[in-house]
């Protein structure tokens, strides 16, 4: 029997992986939260290999019941089980909310929990609730932006979702807090799922599913460029071309599973989604990172000088500036402008 009871209103899930470093902070800020409910910790540790395990242990002798903790024999994301995570908190969810953060990151306010918890009780229809996060460059401290940033309530469930996998709107998951029968429902071992990126997929199988509410509140941080990320120098160099074909050819299955799973009805931006990835494919076959790199996610072209990429960049947001509150018609525009790309690239040949 799970340890979570419906006396614990919300789980926060935890998902650590060799963050020795950041794990005490992040534990800290989550267990310091004031509410007028109770909440439970659940802390997935992916078979670390550093001491962030005996750390997780330190904090289970000191909270006792409040923390749940589990470690598994062996990584289940490098053993190619990328949703290991939430398969294990759905084991525990019995609860009536569930919030998240990944062992690198915190939370930044006391009343975080209290916050999303009131919102999401004012709207049944609302299957998740997000908020600001600060992005910070670990290696110098420095503020590199905050995300989402804004969020309009009048744009729709396919104009979020399209915002979201067009790169005009960005989340992280320490932001996210979501409504815990949904969760439940969710079939685990579909392909949808298992994803390199699965708050990508947590997020945008929440917005399927019910109405978003956003809190424009900074209360938390993802590090970035931190020891142990995908975003560190030192992983980025190790095979960084197969590391990133993998991931490419993972996002164009992945995209097909969400094209099943929302009916079909977003056209113009699944091809969009598989013939940017595609043509950043055809560079990397070849071996090229930097060619790689130099490809526009607004028309598929390439551009290897620094003057080309920022009168491209120029040129797509005014375009895309045209469309306004519109997001779904500019997917339209760059998929035309991909599959001229595409088609210029196989004649090339």
């Amino acid at each position: 029997m799970s340890e979570c009871d419906k006396s614990e209103i919300v789980l926060v899930g935890i998902l650590c992986y060799n963050h020795e470093l950041y794990i005490a902070q992040c534990l800290d800020s989550v267990l310091c939260q004031k509410c007028n409910f109770n909440y439970k910790v659940y802390v997935f540790d992916d078979a670390s290999t550093d001491g962030s395990w005996r750390i997780i242990q330190d904090y289970k002798v000191k909270y006792k019941d409040k923390l749940i903790i589990e470690q598994p024999e062996y990584n289940n994301y490098s053993n190619g089980n990328r949703n290991a995570f939430l398969q294990h908190i759905k084991k525990e969810n019995q609860v009536k909310f569930v919030a998240f953060c990944e062992a690198d990151d915190y939370w930044t306010d006391e009343y975080k929990l209290q916050k999303q918890y009131d919102a999401m009780q004012k709207n049944e229809k609302a299957s998740m609730c997000i908020h600001d996060v600060e992005l910070v460059n670990e290696s110098n401290g420095n503020c590199m932006g905050i995300v989402p940033g804004y969020m309009s309530s009048n744009w729709s469930q396919e104009e979020l979702i399209t915002r979201i996998l067009m790169y005009s709107m960005s989340f992280r998951l320490n932001g996210i807090f979501v409504r815990g029968e949904i969760l439940n429902n969710a079939d685990m071992d579909s392909g949808f799922w298992n994803y390199w990126a699965i708050d990508l997929a947590l997020f945008v199988y929440m917005i399927l599913k019910g109405e978003v509410i956003y809190l424009n509140n900074n209360m938390a941080v993802k590090r970035v460029n931190n020891v142990g990320s995908l975003s560190h120098e030192s992983n980025l160099e190790k095979n960084i071309c197969q590391q990133q074909i993998n991931m490419f050819e993972e996002d164009i299955r992945w995209i097909e599973q969400f094209d099943v799973l929302s009916g079909k009805k977003y056209e113009d931006l699944i091809e969009y989604y598989k013939l940017f990835r595609t043509i950043k494919l055809y560079y990397l076959y070849q071996g090229s990172v930097e060619k790689n790199k130099c490809v526009s996610n607004g028309n598929g072209k390439m551009y290897l000088s620094e003057s080309g990429r920022r009168i491209n960049r120029t040129y797509i947001k005014l375009i895309r500036g045209f469309y306004k509150d519109n997001e779904r018609s500019f997917a339209k525009c760059a998929r035309k402008w991909m599959e001229k790309e595409w088609k210029r690239l196989q004649t090339a040949e």
